[in-house]
């Protein structure tokens, strides 16, 4: 089964995990598999005009952690470089760029989460407990790339008439005010009538019903209950490696001995999960559609 199909609900269990698990640990490995889980999937949905400007502000995030960090934290045995009376060590450095890599990988799962749920699966997910929040949510996240698509169309519309052109500076200030102004009106009357709407219809009140397309099926509950129990197995099987790596005063040796490995390899499969259930669905569709449409044979 695709893993976007799966409900809504095993998704949320799914990225959760993730994100649980690389906002625990410090050690270099895990965060390392996973950014590059994360990155992975991400690359296997986005388009290819966007993954240079992803990697561009990637590499950018991780230099200016790895910089700033040292000029905060003089910690550290081996000292690198001074400036003045600031010391630059390599523990220092080093741990700025695990902790931004850890951050980066956290904004890369929840950009894949983003792209997978859709307004109907926040609201199915949400809807029924809290449905001022579910409403809020499906507002934004349907609001965003409406909003992305709105400015672009106001850009193009002012570089045909040649408004951001006239009258210098202070024209094009002028006329990025007036977009904004418009910009803002069209997106509070888009969320006023979105609201209304669905209030006119219902929602929120106590006893209506909602119809959803997804169902919590059988295969379901099993995918969330290997996806939690594998999570828990690396918690607690792996916690050594997970909760005891250290930075300072100097950087813990990296273990790969058989315990750590297990850890690392079944985090490994757990966080690609996706993306090999995403490849193996493109590899399935290729094999199908060549035997509906064979190749002319020369």
């Amino acid at each position: 089964m695709e893993f976007t199909k799966y409900n809504p609900f095993v998704i949320l269990i799914y990225f959760g995990c993730n994100i649980l698990i690389t906002m625990l640990t410090k050690n270099p490995v895990i965060i390392g598999i996973s950014i590059f889980s994360s990155s992975v999937y991400t690359l296997l949905l986005m388009k290819p005009k966007k993954i240079k400007k992803v990697i561009l502000i990637i590499v950018i995030v991780i230099l200016i952690a790895s910089i700033t960090n040292p000029l905060f934290n003089s910690n550290g045995e081996i000292i690198l470089f001074k400036i003045g009376k600031k010391e630059f060590s390599l523990e220092a450095i080093i741990y700025g760029m695990v902790a931004s890599i850890m951050l980066i990988a956290i904004v890369i799962w929840l950009f894949s989460f983003n792209h997978l749920m859709t307004t109907e699966k926040f609201l199915h997910l949400f809807s029924k407990y809290l449905p001022n929040l579910a409403l809020i949510i499906a507002n934004i996240l349907k609001l965003i790339p409406e909003f992305t698509r709105k400015i672009n169309s106001l850009n193009e519309s002012e570089k045909i008439l040649s408004f951001s052109y006239e009258n210098g500076i202070i024209g094009r200030l002028k006329s990025k005010f007036k977009l904004f102004g418009n910009l803002f009106s069209w997106a509070i009357e888009n969320s006023i009538i979105t609201a209304s709407s669905m209030k006119a219809r219902g929602y929120g009140l106590k006893g209506k019903t909602n119809y959803s397309i997804y169902k919590f099926i059988f295969k379901d509950l099993i995918m969330s209950l290997i996806f939690i129990a594998v999570t828990i197995f690396i918690i607690i099987y792996g916690s050594n490696i997970l909760f005891n790596y250290s930075f300072y005063p100097n950087l813990t040796p990296l273990d790969f001995s058989l315990k750590p490995s297990i850890t690392y390899i079944t985090y490994t499969l757990f966080a690609n999960y996706a993306s090999l259930n995403l490849v193996k669905e493109k590899i399935k569709w290729h094999y199908l559609n060549s035997k509906i449409h064979p190749s002319p044979m020369h």
